[in-house]
């Protein structure tokens, strides 16, 4: 005997089946309305940190842009970087990410302390952070315990400032500044003995010079961290983890790897 209930059951089935098929088969097709127009809602932001991004002839240029815009791509995802990507002083656009739960951040470097302050997609590549000279400094450093004798240039609120005071000694002589353009122009200036950054900033920078290439000295390497695109943890969960599978799936297909040694 057919039970009263199968009816209802088979109807509750195939409606089921049916929202299953509208998801798609990796659950991407309710998510890409969601991705495009979250994205178009929220607030790009980036820091002049060439060559992962800068701005350039009225262009945002750079390595993480370029992951971010086939990341869009990839979700046919409408997104002009050089007109929906802000370039803001470091500072600026941490305060920002702090306090927009609509804004995201190209790039940050991790730190326990960020990561329990963000929510950090899956890093785009790894950055070496270190205590630079210019190569013809008589400077030399074997430990940070010697840095309290000598002026260090920082980013304000910046990775090297911070590994100084975690790692150094209690009493540091730090010089601020606002970008990495103003921190190798106070280094080649002598106008600090040393700076703690990115060498691979430090580097091309140097290389976009005219005249003369200096070269430079690792003093002290700090530390070689991870870097990823920062959001405020407010951020909705389904376009992080969509983002997440997307960084995934480029370095799997070498993608980020391309690009990285095209630009470096």
């Amino acid at each position: 005997m057919i039970s009263k209930v199968c009816f209802p059951c088979r109807l509750f089935c195939c409606l089921m089946s049916l929202l299953l098929l509208s998801w798609g088969a990796n659950g991407e097709e309710p998510l890409k309305p969601l991705m495009s127009d979250t994205v178009n809602q929220m607030l790009w932001i980036t820091e002049q940190y060439p060559p992962y991004h800068y701005r350039e002839d009225n262009q945002v240029k750079g390595i993480a842009v370029e992951i971010l815009e086939q990341i869009f791509e990839a979700h046919k995802v409408p997104f002009n970087s050089h007109k929906q990507v802000l370039v803001f002083p470091w500072a600026r656009a941490v305060k920002e990410i702090s306090n927009n739960p609509q804004a995201a951040l190209l790039t940050m470097a991790y730190t326990p302390e960020r990561d329990n302050l963000f929510a950090l997609s899956e890093p785009l590549f790894t950055e070496q952070i270190a205590l630079i000279t210019l190569k013809d400094s008589d400077l030399t450093l074997t430990d940070l315990g010697q840095i309290n004798q000598y002026v260090i240039g920082v980013v304000r609120d910046d990775i090297g400032e911070r590994l100084l005071k975690d790692l150094g000694p209690d009493e540091i002589h730090l010089t601020h500044v606002l970008s990495s353009k103003e921190l190798l122009q106070m280094l080649l200036k002598q106008r600090v003995d040393a700076i703690a950054y990115s060498v691979d900033i430090i580097r091309y920078q140097l290389q976009q010079l005219q005249g003369p290439k200096q070269q430079i000295k690792i003093q002290l390497n700090l530390a070689e961290l991870p870097t990823s695109i920062a959001f405020h943890k407010q951020v909705n969960p389904q376009l992080l983890q969509l983002i997440n599978q997307s960084i995934v799936a480029l370095k799997q297909a070498g993608k980020v790897d391309q690009i990285i040694n095209r630009r470096l």
